[in-house]
């Protein structure tokens, strides 16, 4: 979408100088995540990753919990990484979030709760942290991280608009022409990890998609930052 509208403008303007998107957030969202992910690093958390399950009601967009649970799991096996886990929107993705920390927990990993407007700050270098927010202390949150992990949803351009790599699960279509339409696109790196969940849906290999996404982090994190 971003190349369709800077193809749009260069034909309207006669201009032919690429424009990244962007966002602009409120500036007690900015500082309050600052405020908390600085905390963060005080305690020992070198890397923080910010993730994201939810997908806007269209549940073709998902795969599900065992993927989720072990990505997080996977994450995890790296030291002084904290994860922030968006709990989403409504009673039923809270909940839903929620089993997922505790079965991480029960797991053996540290795992707090959040509610940003709080202000409430977690004594943690290492484990996994559920997030209450609204859409706009996310953002400021994800601007705040070390890289962005999710399904097909707001929050993979709002990453790609605050240049924090990115890595998208984009799942429920196979018309490549639609997933490169409406990827996520910025200055920094923004990947696409596609599964095929409509032609062979027993064939999906939770390993291979937990490998590929390892993979590109691998890359992203070797590349220097601009």
């Amino acid at each position: 979408m971003v190349e369709l509208t800077n193809n749009w403008l260069d034909n309207v303007t006669g201009e032919h100088s690429f424009c990244y998107p962007g966002i602009w957030i409120p500036e007690l969202y900015i500082n309050r995540a600052k405020e908390f992910c600085r905390h963060l690093r005080s305690c020992g958390a070198k890397k923080i990753i910010a993730l994201n399950f939810g997908v806007g009601g269209n549940k073709r967009k998902a795969l599900s919990s065992t993927l989720e649970e072990k990505l997080l799991l996977t994450l995890l096996e790296e030291q002084d990484t904290v994860i922030l886990l968006d709990k989403g929107f409504g009673d039923e993705e809270r909940a839903y979030i929620n089993r997922l920390i505790r079965s991480v927990q029960e797991k053996g990993h540290r795992a707090a709760h959040v509610l940003i407007e709080s202000g409430t700050l977690e004594n943690i270098r290492h484990g996994l942290v559920g997030i209450e927010s609204s859409i706009g202390e996310m953002a400021a949150l994800i601007g705040c991280c070390n890289e962005f992990i999710g399904y097909d949803s707001a929050c993979q351009h709002i990453s790609a608009a605050l240049a924090i790599p990115c890595i998208t699960i984009f799942a429920g279509s196979n018309n490549m022409r639609f997933i490169r339409r409406w990827s996520a696109h910025g200055q920094r790196g923004c990947n696409i990890v596609h599964i095929d969940t409509l032609n062979n849906p027993a064939l999906i290999d939770i390993n291979d998609i937990i490998s590929r996404i390892m993979l590109l982090r691998g890359i992203h994190n070797a590349c220097p930052q601009q």
